[in-house]
């Protein structure tokens, strides 16, 4: 099943996606992780059946265009464009498949919105960073440093040494992955490629989720909640946090792999887990 490359205009900037089915299945936006972009489910997209399936290149990614300079990525950055993105495909509800950074960013838009969203699943993410009240003027006073301050992506002469980035990086992809991603995410400059995703993205956010407000949207949720964690990933960041218990309809699974076990080996047996879900 091939993709169609899909763009959105909104707020100013454009967003871009690619989308996989039949207009009549059932619509699901799948949001990518950090410094991702929509080729994250190239894999996984086409094994969803009776599905629509709109992979954005959320802002700052991809294809995607950059937010506006000045701006700050906080993970509730991107419910507004998403929820835009929704309206303009025609979807006043839908499901999510989000991974990562976008488990987390789902499970804001299931609990700020919980009439909209069908079903929620979570692959190897779903609990957002949490700090103590007490931490905001210190991770404020950070986040103003780093707009002062912004980074410069790192360029390289030789393709492979970007991707190597990405193989040799804390969340290690395969070279295959990596390259799935490159597609959408390397860009080529007077003899140099680098990672064109957003360096504001690597700042830090003004301000943080207390455990309190997290526990708050795990409890608004009432969409059943698939939880899928990759044994080598980070599934001990959701699955020992005793609020997770506040999610109504939660089942989890554990399945092979490391982070980006949707776009490897335990890909067929998510799709499996997925598909029963819709049912």
């Amino acid at each position: 099943m091939s993709a169609i490359e899909k763009e959105f205009q909104l707020n100013g900037i454009k967003l871009a996606g690619k989308l996989w089915g039949d207009e009549k299945g059932h619509p699901v936006l799948a949001i990518h992780g950090w410094m991702d972009n929509a080729a994250s489910f190239d894999l996984l997209a086409p094994l969803l059946t009776d599905a629509h399936v709109l992979a954005i290149d959320t802002a700052g990614h991809g294809f995607s265009d950059y937010l506006p300079t000045g701006s700050i990525y906080n993970i509730w950055s991107d419910i507004a464009d998403l929820f835009s993105v929704a309206e303009q495909m025609g979807w006043d509800e839908f499901s999510i498949v989000g991974h990562s950074r976008g488990a987390n960013v789902g499970i804001l838009m299931a609990g700020a919105f919980p009439d909209r969203i069908k079903t929620l699943t979570l692959l190897d993410g779903g609990s957002p960073e949490t700090v103590s009240a007490k931490k905001m003027p210190a991770i404020l006073a950070k986040s103003v440093l780093d707009k002062q301050n912004p980074r410069q992506p790192r360029k390289y002469p030789q393709r492979e040494d970007v991707i190597k980035l990405r193989t040799d990086g804390i969340l290690k992809l395969t070279p295959t992955q990596a390259e799935l991603l490159a597609a959408r995410g390397v860009s080529e400059s007077a003899g140099e490629y680098y990672w064109h995703a957003d360096q504001k993205l690597k700042a830090t956010s003004e301000m943080r989720l207390t455990p309190a407000i997290l526990q708050s949207f795990y409890s608004s949720i009432t969409a059943p909640v698939l939880g899928i964690f990759a044994e080598q990933g980070l599934a001990d960041m959701f699955l020992e946090t005793p609020i997770r218990n506040e999610i109504k309809q939660l089942d989890w699974h554990t399945l092979p792999g490391p982070h980006h076990f949707h776009m490897d080996e335990s890909v067929e047996a998510i799709a499996s887990l997925i598909n029963n879900s819709y049912k």
